[in-house]
């Protein structure tokens, strides 16, 4: 696998980078728009200034979820965050990333319930289909309750 998937001059890393990846907005070549909404993440100064030890103290176990709804901009600032890259020397900052985000939204104020696609270069969500998913969470976690209770769960599916 390592010798089939390896580049073994300048030019096939030129031809490599310059290659498209796929675009989520599009399924088997047809739109799938629904609803966007864009994200709302909170600003740097309005963020929390806890330390990580007092985050972990409060938390406490992270299998078992209060089942409480987190806010639109709580859930905005966490992809917001997540999802500005870090240097490589693989991809430029402006080549697309290695994977897509799809969400399972459960309960998230000012939410509809459902799947969404999360679009970086625009920062929005889209709609994929609504409905309630906890029990189809709950399956791709593994049949664990963990992610049939949360809020929300954020899938990686590469490109």
């Amino acid at each position: 696998m390592h010798e089939a998937s390896s580049l073994e001059s300048e030019a096939e890393v030129i031809d490599w980078r310059g290659q498209t990846l796929g675009n989520p907005s599009t399924l088997s070549g047809r739109p799938i728009s629904i609803a966007k909404v864009a994200l709302q993440p909170f600003d740097d100064d309005e963020m929390a200034r806890d330390s990580l030890e007092d985050v972990i103290q409060r938390r406490g176990s992270t299998r078992q979820f209060s089942l409480e709804s987190i806010s639109f901009r709580q859930l905005s600032t966490m992809l917001d965050r997540a999802t500005r890259g870090v240097p490589t020397d693989f991809l430029r900052p402006e080549e697309a990333p290695l994977n897509d985000l799809y969400l399972i939204v459960h309960a998230v104020e000012d939410l509809a319930p459902g799947a969404y696609v999360f679009h970086r270069e625009s920062r929005t969500l889209e709609l994929l289909k609504e409905g309630d998913f906890r029990r189809q969470a709950g399956y791709l976690g593994l049949g664990q309750e963990i992610p049939a209770d949360c809020s929300v769960d954020v899938f990686f599916s590469p490109i």
